[in-house]
């Protein structure tokens, strides 16, 4: 019969009891707390890893390994900025006004720098049109003074319907280029008034004249018949 030694437990070697490390007794091996500071240079994205040679777990005859940091993007706390490469993207809701004689607003940098954003007198912004600002967005990896930029993108809140005065219409009437105005009309016709698309609302009504259409289809034999003339 063969069985382990109960006393080196397989592995051939016996450390006599005087001989033993108070602090493993003998196993060779003992747990510690280690505290590894890690550097993240600038620029550094998520994904990048960060190795530390020889700081894993170690034990006699074998060659300790490696502890790999993986870093991952932690996102802004403001939730003001989302990170692209090396340029940043934001948001920002100006109003009617704003949009059509220009903006100013101040955005709190990730570096707790102050920006103060605004256009030149005259210009316009579109609704979704994107700004830029060259050279504030994140720093370069292994070469911080070159960023990337800084992108934001511009939402236009319109008034709400039915919320300006006849006033407020005509001063508007008068500062901007004149709209169209239908000329005669023929006797017969007809006007519609354009609704605000509700994808839920028109959607359904569409899918439901779909199915209608499908089910008379389906009471009439699925086939349609030709009939021909001799």
């Amino acid at each position: 019969m063969q069985t382990h030694c109960s006393d080196c437990g397989g592995k051939g070697e016996v450390i006599d009891k005087k001989d033993r490390c108070n602090g493993c007794n003998g196993k060779k091996t003992m747990d510690e707390e280690k505290v590894i500071e890690v550097h993240v240079d600038k620029g550094m994205n998520e994904g990048q890893r960060i190795t530390f040679s020889g700081e894993g777990d170690q034990a006699p005859g074998i060659t300790p390994g490696d502890i790999v940091v993986i870093l991952k993007l932690k996102p802004d706390d403001g939730g003001l900025f989302e990170r692209n490469g090396e340029d940043l993207i934001m948001s920002k809701k100006i109003n009617l006004l704003e949009s059509l004689t220009g903006f100013e607003f101040t955005i709190n940098h990730l570096d707790d720098r102050v920006l103060v954003i605004k256009t030149k007198p005259g210009e316009v912004t579109t609704p979704g049109q994107i700004r830029v600002i060259p050279d504030e967005g994140m720093p370069k990896h292994k070469n911080p003074f070159v960023k990337g930029n800084l992108y934001i993108k511009i939402n236009v809140e319109f008034p709400a319907s039915f919320s300006l005065t006849e006033e407020q219409i005509q001063n508007l009437s008068k500062a901007l280029p004149a709209k169209n105005v239908i000329g005669s009309l023929p006797m017969e016709h007809e006007e519609f008034f354009a609704e605000p698309f509700d994808e839920n609302k028109h959607a359904r009504n569409s899918k439901s004249s779909r199915q209608e259409a499908y089910a008379e289809d389906e009471e009439d034999g699925g086939r349609t018949q030709t009939c021909v003339h001799q």
